[in-house]
């Protein structure tokens, strides 16, 4: 079970940084968006790295990574348009 609380958190931070660094971009905050990618990589490597080690159900593994990439794209787009989107 801690496997797939892993997976899921990285699959969270890592859609939460790409959502994040693509509206980084788009709004010209290009120094923010650099350290992001640090972000990026990090969860990315995390989960690439565990995925490949791990001897449990890749469907279930597939489902918790879903699971925590959805939230991960909803909660930035709010966290971005609520707290660091000034209008």
């Amino acid at each position: 079970m801690v496997d797939y609380l892993i997976i899921f958190t990285a699959q969270f931070l890592s859609v939460f940084a790409l959502v994040m660094g693509s509206k980084l971009l788009r709004d010209d905050r290009w120094i923010l968006a650099m350290l992001n990618s640090w972000l990026i990589s990090i969860t990315q490597f995390m989960f690439v790295y565990l995925v490949a080690k791990s001897s449990n159900d890749i469907y279930v593994m597939f489902f918790w990574s879903a699971m925590g990439g959805s939230l991960g794209c909803g909660i930035s787009h709010l966290v971005y348009t609520r707290y660091i989107f000034k209008k």
